[in-house]
């Protein structure tokens, strides 16, 4: 039924949303593609399930546990990876480029520590830590999780909206987007910014990695992989540090997807947003809800 599509539309947007926000973040504000989000995405699951196995945590500890993971991972590659790569290159674009390659070694490393743990096994959080319960909501098919997930993403999306529109810090992360050097020159300190901007991606994609993991019952080393093409297809559509539009592309993404499932051809799920994004790039480079304040020059 038309309801339930768009109950689904709602729940795998709101996945969709929690992980491209955190990499359109940084990619936005930074000029930094981490492709190493999608293997933070599953550290953040990874790291709830050992904390579950072996330290009996209950659901909101873990809730925490799995931001912090986030954020650690993320922080340590800002430090010791993107910033040493950036002093050292003179040229911006080789800096991209270098921690591009940079981030899919990172990324590689933990998918490779992933295995060692899990035996190369898929792993789930135990039902003593969370039990998944039918919410009845008329027609709707619903669990407890797809209730979870929607508050948590819609309390965290307008925080994080509202943070980069009314915040103090706003303009200074708008400044960096723009021109780092010229941050310097005002006393901006781009080093924390970047640090500050990293956490919080990193802390968004863990929080979506347990959220899914939860929905799904199963926790993968290569879990993240197929979502880092769906977040950068729905930045294309919202466009690059666009926090408003990432939402708003998410959602259109899960719509298309969702549409191409139940009324198309669902082997093309994967296909046709794709075709989409590459009408989107042709028509409209900066993606259909770009804003002119984070372009860079």
């Amino acid at each position: 039924m038309f309801s339930s599509f768009l109950f689904d539309v709602l729940v795998l947007g709101t996945i969709y949303m929690l992980f491209s926000m955190g990499l359109s973040l940084s990619w936005g504000v930074m000029n930094t593609l981490n492709i190493a989000h999608a293997e933070v995405f599953m550290a953040g699951a990874l790291g709830s399930w050992l904390a579950a196995r072996h330290l009996g945590l209950p659901f909101l500890p873990l809730l925490g546990v799995a931001v912090v993971t986030g954020i650690v991972f993320n922080v340590l590659l800002e430090v010791a990876v993107f910033a040493p790569i950036r002093r050292r290159t003179a040229d911006p674009h080789q800096a991209e480029l270098s921690i591009v390659i940079a981030s899919i070694g990172a990324g590689t490393a933990l998918v490779v520590l992933a295995i060692n743990i899990t035996e190369g096994l898929s792993v789930s959080i135990p039902e003593t830590v969370f039990e998944r319960k039918l919410v009845p909501l008329g027609d709707i098919s619903a669990t407890n999780i797809d209730i979870i997930i929607i508050a948590v993403a819609l309390i965290i999306g307008t925080g994080l909206m509202l943070f980069m529109k009314f915040s103090r810090h706003a303009p200074a992360l708008r400044a960096l987007a723009h021109d780092p050097y010229t941050c310097g020159l005002l006393g901006i300190s781009a080093s924390k910014l970047s640090i500050v901007t990293m956490a919080v991606s990193g802390a968004l994609a863990a929080l979506a990695g347990l959220l899914l993991c939860l929905r799904i019952g199963a926790i993968d080393p290569h879990m993240g992989e197929p979502l880092i093409i769906m977040a950068f297809t729905a930045i294309i559509l919202g466009g690059v540090g666009s926090v408003g539009g990432t939402i708003l592309g998410s959602y259109l993404l899960a719509a298309i997807v969702s549409a191409t499932v139940n009324y198309g051809e669902p082997s093309l799920a994967y296909t046709v947003p794709f075709l989409v994004a590459l009408v989107i790039l042709i028509l409209r480079p900066g993606g259909i809800f770009a804003q002119g304040q984070w372009e860079r020059p």
